[in-house]
């Protein structure tokens, strides 16, 4: 005989609100957890991966998760929904279960960052911000202080591999463990206590050294396997978690006439380079040099630049910008500054497809005024907010020279 079906007990939205009200810190203290107050946050000792408590709602960064009380027994301690809101409401509790303890085993470790070498000093990426960018040198310092902002060191060897001439980066062998890791070269072989890193095609891309200085590089420049060893410096845009950890790094070339612009290997781009404020107000930008300007136009007309906060996505995604959000609850509105060309505006407004009848890009404004944000569109005169820094100073100094010809 076919068993008789039992339908699964609803609640009302009143038991609903009572289970989600539920004094989250004090539940999670009950099932053993320890907290530490930071600002106006706790966070969870012993638990790795950003596990935090704000205003009666938790977030575990790590694993992406997050809610309420409810949330909580249904995404950790895998309780069934259903049964969750019963069970913190106290009117019914399934006497067989077995009682479920705190869940302590980490979540999947991240990619680790292969953060490019610092050089002692960093003069040519603030000439490259000061003098070809245009950004106020307080702004610079600021950044750079915060460490925000570096100059990295990077070296290259030429190199002669099955006669072929080619330039190799060269990483120390902890970073050459991570492109293994990470699988970003296809094999290696070890040559002369070096580690070779190829790509599918054969191809020499990176050597693995012991360290990066010129002891470890002369016996190799000696024995006339490494030809010339070169370096290059860059700009480099850092992103960090909740716990200041460096997560993400965007690099940029300090020549002018160079196009040249990368994530470092193992970037998570959920962190995104951030000008920390005190308002309510977040500015949201494509890159890192056009929130700075954005924050030079503000310094230039007398505002304080200091007071809202800028954010830069490193691109089109929202992906930091969702992150920072979770971070910062205080947040109330939104300014979205991406560049003023088809795919800023196409990101901001969302595109329509007039054929399908269906929305193909979707729209970055209704969805954080969907989740409760005042969203403002300040879109740059010109390309980008660089650009508009450059076009502002120029008019500027014209005005000052008109003034002292008269």
């Amino acid at each position: 005989m076919r068993k008789a079906y039992t339908p699964k007990p609803r609640y009302t939205q009143e038991q609903y609100q009572k289970a989600a009200s539920v004094d989250l810190l004090k539940f999670l203290e009950e099932r053993g957890y320890e907290f530490k107050q930071t600002g106006s946050s706790f966070k969870a000792k012993g638990v790795k991966g950003g596990f935090i408590v704000n205003k009666n709602l938790w977030n575990w960064f790590a694993r992406g998760i997050g809610g309420t009380a409810i949330d909580y027994l249904a995404k950790v301690e895998n309780m069934d929904y259903v049964e969750a809101v019963f069970y913190l409401c106290g009117e019914q509790y399934n006497a067989d279960r077995k009682p479920i303890e705190k869940r302590n085993e980490e979540p999947p470790k991240p990619k680790e960052i292969v953060k490019p070498m610092e050089n002692p000093h960093a003069r040519h990426t603030f000439a490259y911000l000061s003098k070809t960018r245009r950004i106020d040198n307080e702004i610079i310092s600021d950044l750079m202080h915060q460490k925000k902002i570096y100059e990295s060191l990077e070296y290259f060897a030429k190199v002669s591999v099955n006669g072929v001439s080619t330039t190799a980066k060269l990483m120390t062998f902890d970073d050459f463990a991570k492109l293994q890791e990470y699988k970003l070269i296809d094999s290696y072989k070890e040559k002369e206590g070096l580690k070779l890193g190829f790509n599918s095609k054969n191809e020499l891309k990176y050597i693995g050294i012991e360290a990066i200085n010129y002891n470890s590089f002369a016996p190799h420049k000696q024995s006339g396997f490494f030809e010339s060893v070169s370096y290059v410096n860059n700009c480099v845009f850092c992103g960090y978690d909740e716990e200041g950890e460096m997560k993400y790094a965007a690099m940029r070339s300090v020549k002018q006439d160079s196009s040249f612009r990368q994530d470092a290997v193992g970037s998570d781009k959920q962190y995104g380079f951030t000008m920390e404020g005190t308002s309510d107000e977040l500015y949201v930008f494509e890159a890192p040099i056009d929130a700075m300007s954005h924050a030079t136009l503000f310094k230039l007309e007398g505002l304080d630049w200091k007071q809202d906060s800028r954010i830069s996505m490193g691109g089109l995604s929202d992906l930091a910008l969702e992150q920072y959000l979770k971070t910062h609850p205080d947040i109330k509105k939104i300014h979205f500054c991406l560049d003023n060309d088809e795919a800023g505006k196409n990101k901001i407004y969302g595109v329509y497809d007039e054929e399908k009848g269906e929305q193909t890009i979707k729209s970055l404004k209704d969805k954080y005024e969907k989740k409760g944000y005042e969203v403002y569109v300040d879109l740059p005169v010109s390309k980008d907010y660089n650009n508009d820094l450059k076009l502002y100073l120029d008019e500027r100094s014209e005005e000052d020279e008109e003034e002292l010809s008269e």
